[in-house]
């Protein structure tokens, strides 16, 4: 596998567990105690809490969880988590912020990651029932710093809706060329971590600018972008959530 492609693979661990962690709530709130026992467990890599806070009457699986959190804890461990709850979303359902860091390595070159995730999730007695990602990117590069881009991709769009994924350069580069790419990550990709190859051009515009379609069923895409500048590599995984279009509006009578 290239360095390009397993870094690739790298940033779909976090999508992974994200999209596994935790659909309609019953409390407004989490418990706070549920809160810092989430944070707890994750910072300190317990398997065993973790899975404690799992309602087994939910949708949620814990073992894959489990899996692809280790896989993720393996690859840029140890991690570091910042579990937070957030405003209470309108349909009633609980928001939950995860923030999280870590640094891995590919080659003999290091790698820090930064991933966000915003999540609606339902509890009950302590646990957890369900989850819906509401909104997911994470960022992987080399180097002390990252290259400062701006990422111009909606959280969600409508069935069958045309957007622009589109990432642009905030400075420009001083020297050197810079090569990038676009790539959709499907759901069975992200699903076994197979890594995707994504096709580098010379950038000449100041970032990468792309229309895109979302599908025509409800659900989500995670597209993941990279760039190659002199100093080093990013690679950018955003997932976009793809709701229902509203329906249309009877034609009024013609006369």
């Amino acid at each position: 596998m290239s360095i390009s492609a397993r870094l690739v693979s790298i940033t779909t661990a976090w999508a992974l567990a994200g999209a596994s962690l935790f659909q309609p709530g019953h409390a407004a709130r989490l418990e706070s105690q549920l809160v810092d026992r989430l944070h707890q467990a994750l910072n300190n890599n317990d398997t065993a809490g973790l899975a404690a806070l799992i309602n087994q009457e939910g949708t949620m699986d814990p073992q894959q969880l489990l899996a692809r959190l280790e896989r993720l804890e393996e690859r840029f461990g140890p991690l570091r988590w910042q579990v937070s709850q957030g405003q209470a979303i309108p349909d009633g359902r609980a928001r939950l912020e995860l923030e999280v860091r870590g640094m891995g390595e590919v080659a003999g070159v290091l790698y820090q990651l930064e991933a966000t995730q915003t999540l609606a999730v339902s509890s009950r007695q302590g646990q957890i029932l369900e989850q819906e990602v509401l909104e997911e990117e994470s960022w992987v590069y080399s180097g002390d710093q990252r290259l400062p881009v701006t990422l111009q991709i909606p959280d969600a769009v409508l069935t069958g809706q045309r957007y622009d994924v589109d990432v642009i350069l905030d400075e420009p580069l001083d020297s050197g060329l810079l090569a990038g790419g676009i790539l959709e990550v499907s759901a069975y990709e992200a699903q076994i971590m197979r890594a995707p190859t994504i096709q580098l051009g010379t950038l000449h515009a100041g970032g990468l600018f792309k229309r895109v379609q979302a599908p025509y069923t409800p659900g989500g895409q995670t597209w993941t972008v990279m760039l190659v500048h002199p100093d080093g590599a990013l690679i950018v995984s955003k997932r976009v959530r793809v709701r229902d279009a509203p329906a249309l509006a009877t034609p009024p009578n013609l006369p």
